[in-house]
Parts: structure tokens; C-alpha cells; sequence
């Protein structure tokens, strides 16, 4: 069941049903259009005297045998079940959805329970509704853009970048070192916590390779190399992006 209506899931409704009427098309012209014989005319000659010249029909099938056709018609078949229960459950829950709405939202529920279940146009819509078919598409457009209005602010209300940097990070040339980096974070409010390494600067910090940046044990932990043939000293700095 889907929790909210966007137009990406509506787009996606719309599309399946027009593939489901694309493959009833193709089923119907196989049922209406058994396999053909192409025919031809030969010369040919007796083959006894007087050996007259002579003429031969001659005729084939225009694909390899029935049994690939069967094999083709019997995978569309296969494929335009599986569309139709998709498309059902979708519906389903479109109409689902539409329940959840309240009552000031009575008018927009009907003229998307029209669109979407009933599968009625725009056209017949406004008729019905006594609207200009433009108004209809503004009424869709304008509950779509608030239900994604909302949907980017709750987004937005629980994600939240926290800083953190390491400095003075001594390295001896070629070899490997590891830093962990404290950050004040409330492990038990987020779903993910993502440290991203945004900066490396000091001594020979172009010849520094990372090979690790993650949350480990309550800190970003960082690992590299120093890949200079001299000593290196850096600094460390980024962001831990955390999402409730």
C-alpha cells in the first residue's frame, strides 16, 4: 500500500496500462493473422522428351515454424497477465490512498478517483464536473504539487550535516595511517549516519590516499596511505550526514 500519491507512481499507472493495451493489440493480429505461404513461380522442363518447358508453384512459410510463433504468442500472454494484476494492485492502491483523504479534500478525491479508477479523461471530467477541461488539469496539478511540497520538507526536516575535522596527522613516507575523529552525534535519533571527506590539506596532502571514511565505533574513522617519498603532515575535515 502506498502512503503517499506522487506523480512518478501515477506516470508509472498510466504507462502499464497503455503497455497492457499494447500487448492485447499484438495478441489479437497473431489470432487474426494465422502464419502465411509466400508463393512463387519457377521455370522448370519435363523430364522426359520432348522435355517441354514447364512452370512450378512454389511456397513457404514467412517465419521459421509455428512452434516459434505459439512460443512468442504464449510469452505475451504470460507477460499481459502479469501487467493486468500490476496494474489491478496499483488501482487498488490509488483508491486506498484516496480514502485517506479528509473531507475538505472531497472534491480533488473525486475528480481523481474519475482519472485514475475510473479511467475517465480530462474531457469527460470537466463535463461531468461542469469545469473547463484546463481547470481540471490545474486542480491535479496543484494537490500533486503540494502532497510533493510536503514531501520535500518532512525530507528536509530529517536530515541534518554535522562538521567535524582532525589536524596534525603526522606520516612517515609510504606508509599507512588511521584516524578517528569524534563527532557528538545522538547514535539513537538516526536511521543512517554517512561521514563524507571533504578536505585534505598540508605537507605532501596531494600524494594521500584514502581508502576509508566511515562511522565506526561512535567516530569517522579514516584510513590511508602516504604515497610521498617524504614525510607528510595533514589535516582532515568533512561532514557526517545524519537522516532520521
Amino acid at each position: 500500500m502506498i502512503t503517499v500519491l506522487t506523480r512518478e507512481y501515477l506516470a508509472t499507472y498510466v504507462y502499464l496500462e497503455s503497455e497492457i493495451k499494447r500487448i492485447r493489440r499484438r495478441i489479437k493480429y497473431y489470432e487474426e493473422h494465422p502464419v502465411q505461404q509466400q508463393y512463387g513461380v519457377v521455370k522448370g522442363s519435363m523430364q522426359q522428351f520432348p522435355f517441354a518447358e514447364c512452370h512450378f508453384v512454389v511456397s513457404g512459410p514467412t517465419i521459421k515454424s509455428n512452434s516459434e510463433r505459439e512460443k512468442m504468442v504464449r510469452q505475451l500472454i504470460i507477460d499481459l497477465k502479469g501487467n493486468e494484476q500490476l496494474f489491478e494492485d496499483m488501482k487498488l492502491d490509488i483508491e486506498t490512498f484516496l480514502e485517506t483523504l479528509p473531507a475538505e479534500d472531497i472534491e480533488i478525491k473525486h475528480i481523481l478517483g474519475l482519472k485514475y479508477v475510473e479511467r475517465k479523461s480530462d474531457g469527460e471530467i470537466a463535463k461531468k464536473l461542469n469545469y473547463s477541461r484546463r481547470t481540471i488539469g490545474l486542480k491535479i496539478d496543484k494537490f500533486l504539487n503540494a502532497i510533493q511540497k510536503k514531501r520535500s520538507s518532512n525530507l528536509a526536516s530529517k536530515i541534518n550535516m554535522i562538521p567535524y575535522a582532525k589536524a596534525s596527522i603526522p606520516i612517515a613516507a609510504g606508509d599507512d595511517f588511521y584516524a578517528y575523529i569524534p563527532v557528538s552525534i545522538d547514535t539513537s535519533m538516526y536511521k543512517l549516519i554517512c561521514p563524507i571527506l571533504s578536505d585534505v590539506t598540508g605537507d605532501n596532502c596531494t600524494k594521500i590516499i584514502i581508502s576509508t571514511c566511515k562511522w565506526k565505533d561512535g567516530q569517522v574513522y579514516i584510513m590511508g596511505n602516504n604515497q610521498a617519498s617524504g614525510a607528510a603532515n595533514i589535516s582532515l575535515s568533512g561532514t557526517v550526514l545524519v537522516i532520521k
